[in-house]
């Protein structure tokens, strides 16, 4: 009898682990890349998922050689040396390990996109290798400069296939109304954040649609430090997120920085963080930003030590502040508007669609 009951107890284990090897065995992970090839100095955003699986586990990747090439936990390969490198994408079905490898070839030259950008502004655009390679705005020598902002330009954005999470401040100094704006999201192939100051003579505080306000002048720039963090594992510790890039510390009226990648969804963009310090060209100036930064959900804190997010410091001059979870909508207000802003965001996605592979192609070059 006991033989009998062990001879059954065996088969079913073996029956369970046969079982369990066969669903690790049917599935397949596949990865795909937003870009062409990797250059020294480059990054390529690579994506994977399970096949024949509705509810996508945990993808974690790792590189065979990071003297060629290493890849964070989203899945961003960036080139380190000349040479071939497989990536490796594991997920983890039914207790079962599942990988499988990219090939990734690294060439020693840099895009040349990349390499003229790194010189000279191409449409304002220009590059930068520190960080794995960024791209921003130069706000010196930029045609956005002559143009200004209004909320208008928030609701066509999607056009572009710009959607993102957004938030202004208000304030009048020395005879300006002042609007300080905050972006990060989506760029069409791309993420990334931006900071900008505007004002107009002061006629009230008009945060309206068509409110315009212009570029802020020279003698009110601030000093900008700002950083790009992206989430990289679930969880708001600081090592789940990843420093993507840095702007160099100077006085700006626009400081921007953009990086390939996709997001996990559009809207909120809440795995994206940006930290900044705004020195103002007073202590007053600040104080009119902190009270009006309070006044859009900013809490402000007694100190910068472990700053909570959406929070800021306000140190004589100088602001400090993590942004990450709030934001205004970019959706048009209104029955019509929501028809509207449904519309324009359809022929972003199809122009994005349609020219998306030609500017990759330029990219890569």
């Amino acid at each position: 009898m006991k033989k009998i009951i062990y001879s059954v107890f065996l088969i079913v284990i073996m029956s369970m682990t046969m079982l369990v090897s066969s669903a690790a065995d049917d599935y397949e992970i596949t990865v795909s890349s937003d870009s062409l090839g990797v250059a020294v100095d480059s990054r390529a955003q690579l994506s994977a998922e399970v096949e024949g699986l509705r509810l996508q586990p945990r993808i974690t990747w790792s590189s065979s050689d990071e003297s060629i090439a290493k890849v964070n936990a989203a899945g961003v390969v960036t080139g380190i040396g000349e040479g071939e490198v497989d990536i490796i994408a594991t997920a983890t079905v039914g207790g079962e390990t599942v990988s499988t490898t990219y090939p990734v070839r690294v060439e020693s030259e840099g895009k040349f996109v990349n390499t003229l950008l790194s010189k000279v502004p191409v449409i304002t655009y220009r590059f930068s290798k520190e960080y794995g390679g960024f791209y921003y705005n130069d706000d010196k020598f930029c045609w956005q400069k002559f143009v200004g902002f209004s909320r208008f330009y928030d609701y066509m954005a999607p056009i572009s296939d710009m959607e993102y999470d957004l938030m202004r401040a208000f304030y009048t100094y020395d005879g300006q109304d002042f609007m300080m704006e905050l972006w990060k999201g989506h760029y069409g192939g791309f993420i990334g954040c931006e900071i900008g100051l505007y004002h107009r003579d002061a006629q009230g505080l008009g945060k309206g649609t068509f409110d315009l306000y212009e570029t802020a002048k020279k003698k009110y720039w601030p000093v900008m430090d700002m950083a790009f963090y992206r989430q990289q594992n679930e969880g708001d510790a600081p090592e789940d997120y990843v420093l993507e890039f840095k702007r160099e510390v100077d006085e700006y009226w626009w400081c921007t920085g953009f990086i390939p990648g996709k997001l996990r969804e559009l809207r909120p963009a809440d795995e994206l963080r940006v930290e900044a310090t705004l020195t103002f060209v007073t202590e007053e100036m600040a104080d009119c930003t902190a009270k009006a930064m309070e006044e859009i959900g900013f809490v402000a804190c007694d100190t910068a030590e472990n700053l909570p997010l959406d929070a800021f410091y306000q140190d004589g001059a100088s602001i400090t502040f993590r942004w990450q979870n709030l934001t205004e909508s970019q959706i048009m207000p209104g029955v019509f508007g929501e028809i509207l802003s449904k519309i324009v965001a359809a022929i972003g996605a199809f122009f994005s669609e349609m020219a998306g592979p030609l500017v990759d192609k330029i990219l890569n070059s």
